[in-house]
This record gives structure tokens, sequence and C-alpha cells, in this order.
């Protein structure tokens, strides 16, 4: 870990005095400071996370590239980076912080013969240890656990033993992992894997915002998820489909999927995309009204509105 990085991680902390030696597990530093059991997760880590036994802690910060204000060479000005999370410990709704979760909840064509698509809905739920969601950051900090009067007294317990929970959709799931994944020439995966595509490439027929077929080279960071068509599952595993929603062999699956973000009503809020090499994701700069329709520009009537996936009053 860089000096830079070393300084923003602990900047949250910056305040307190007296802390303890941190114990590290990969990306995550837990240490006593005044007190009080802090973990500091380094979202850029590429060092596995593993651990055990129960660790339980008062308080949880994380950093991450992608917040607002950060804007990464591979995605243009107007989109706003969000990005995959799974974490080890859970924690109840209103007591975090500074993002946005969203969790997939289909993968699928809408008819015979259209695209395949993701939809991922605004989560209202606790954000559950092991599992894989979509985060939409607001904040450089992201605070997963507050110290504050409504949660200050709801203590989180780490612990990665039970494994990551699979989100599944017939053959398609949602991974997530604890540890660095690159897929190498001739792996058994390839052609299976999809990522966020964080930027436009015309030259290999690739458009910003979506799922995009991984190739030798991807690679993905500990506490980020991508998706897998599982060509093996069982058919007692397969969800009961419609035909346009089956493939008859690897070769047919699409080379892109789109996003789609529905808010807790299920209405369309935004469309995004994910980067292959970083499990970031984009939001394109579009405009729904609250019955999720599209508009074709900025709007001008007063109301509330979508805005890259965040409530807007256009006053």
């Amino acid at each position: 870990m860089n000096n830079a990085l070393k300084a923003t991680l602990f900047a949250g902390i910056a305040g307190f005095v007296g802390a303890q030696a941190a114990t590290q597990y990969g990306g995550i530093s837990i240490e006593e400071v005044d007190g009080k059991v802090v973990a500091t997760i380094d979202g850029e880590s590429t060092e596995t996370i593993d651990i055990p036994e129960d660790v339980v802690v008062d308080e949880v910060v994380y950093v991450r590239k992608g917040a607002p204000g950060y804007v990464p060479e591979d995605h243009n000005a107007a989109g706003q980076a969000i990005q995959t999370i799974v974490v080890p410990f859970t924690s109840p709704f209103g007591c975090f912080s500074g993002f946005q979760l969203f969790r997939v909840v289909d993968i699928k064509k809408d008819w015979d013969g259209g695209p395949w698509k993701a939809y991922a809905q605004q989560n209202v739920d606790p954000l559950e240890a092991n599992t894989p969601y979509i985060m939409v950051p607001h904040d450089e900090k992201l605070v997963l656990k507050k110290n504050d009067s409504q949660c200050s007294s709801k203590q989180v317990t780490f612990n990665t033993s039970e494994g990551i929970k699979k989100v599944a959709f017939g053959n398609w799931e949602f991974h997530g992992t604890y540890e660095y994944k690159k897929w190498a020439e001739g792996d058994p995966d390839l052609g299976c894997i999809f990522g966020f595509a964080g930027k436009n490439r015309p030259d290999i027929n690739v458009t910003e915002g979506q799922f995009v077929k991984g190739k030798a080279g991807a690679s993905i960071k500990p506490l980020r998820a991508y998706l897998y068509y599982n060509k093996n599952a069982t058919a007692g595993a397969k969800r009961t489909a419609l035909a346009s929603n089956e493939i008859a062999s690897i070769e047919e699956l699409p080379s892109s999927i789109d996003v789609e973000f529905l808010n807790e009503e299920g209405k369309p809020m935004a469309i995004g995309r994910m980067n292959t090499s970083t499990g970031a994701v984009t939001m394109q700069d579009r405009w729904f009204d609250l019955k999720g329709r599209m508009l074709d520009h900025k709007p001008t009537v007063k109301g509330t509105y979508y805005h890259m996936g965040q409530k807007v009053i256009v006053k």
C-alpha cells in the first residue's frame, strides 16, 4: 500500500489517539482506538481476505476509488463510477452511509430474440454478509457501520469461514470474491465470465454500461463481484425458464449484457455498465421520471426525477 493511500485510509480515524497495533486480514486492518474496535478496509488491495474466526468491531470505514470526484481514465466525465461489493459482515439497514446498495434480482431476455439484461434493484434490507451487491457511492469515505445513537450498540462481526453466497438465476450466477482473480489463456471459465464495461469500445463492438464477456488477462480484486454463466448447472438447479432464456451452447452467450437499475418499487431509474478489469460500474447520464420512463434530455418541468440512480428535484 502506498503512502498516499495509507493517509487516505486512516483519515477516517485521524482524530483518535492511543491506537494499538493493528491486526491485518489482507486488505482489512482492525485495531482498538480509544476503547473502540475499528476496521479500516483498503478497497484497492489485492491481498486475500481470510477471517476464519469471529472478529467483533464497533465501526467500519471503507475507502475505495470511484467515489464522486474520482474519474478513472476509462470513465467519461459524465459517468458516475459505481462498483460491485461483497463484505464479510452484516450491517442493519440504516447503519451504513455514503452509498446506495442494489441487489441483482434477475438476468434474462425480455422477449424471444431480445438482448440479455441484468436487473439490479435498490436494496432496502440489511447489508448481508458474504452477499454480492452493486454499490453507488456518494462520498469518498464509506461508513459501513455508523457510530451514532441508532447503531452504536449494534456491533458487527467479521467472518469469512462460511464462504460467499451464490446468487443464481438459472445458469446465471452473481459471484463475489475475497481473493484476487485473473483468468489466464486456456482457463475453462473464459467465455462464461462477465464484468461491467467502463468505456465505449467501438472497435470490438462494446458499449459503456454493459456486462462484457471477459477475455484472457481479465482480473478482479477482492471484495468485488462479477457475472458467471455456469454451463455445468444441474437440471434441478435451473430455474424454470422460457425457451427464449435458454441457450444450446456457450457459443450462443452474448458478448455483452445490458444492466438496468430499478428503485425499491421495481421502476427503472438508471442504466449502468461494468469494467472487466476493475469491477467498477459507470452510470449513463440519463434522466427518468418516477414511472421509470427514460427522457430524451434533462427535464425543464418542475418535479422529481431520477438522474444517474438518484432522486433529483427540478425547481
